[in-house]
């Protein structure tokens, strides 16, 4: 997990991405740094449930979509995991963390 700085927070290794994983992530970042306002990810299944035409179905939100919302972070969805980065590093660059989780606005404790 980063930041818009390209400054890793949490990173580890799993056989596949998942919703566990995630709220692993998410709690040791959370947990040492406060809440984002908001936070980038790609449109993962364990992210976002997404129509056949690639919308995001805010509707029907995931485990880690109903945690974010309680926990008043905006959660980003966005439309292609190798998107071009916040920072001007090409997408594959080892800071890109996967092109994964990022806190694309200031966050509240000012990480």
């Amino acid at each position: 997990m980063d930041d818009a700085t390209g400054a890793i927070y949490s990173a580890f290794l799993v056989e596949e991405e998942g919703t566990a994983s995630t709220f692993r992530g998410l709690s040791e970042v959370f947990s040492q740094h406060g809440l984002p306002m908001s936070l980038d990810t790609d449109r993962g299944a364990h992210y976002f449930r997404t129509t056949k035409a690639g919308e995001i179905d805010r509707g029907s939100p995931t485990q880690v979509g109903r945690a974010l919302a309680q926990l008043g972070v905006e959660h980003i969805g966005a439309y292609s995991p190798h998107r071009p980065s916040r920072d001007g590093r090409p997408s594959g660059h080892p800071l890109r963390a996967g092109g994964r989780n990022g806190c694309s606005r200031p966050c509240r404790t000012g990480w």
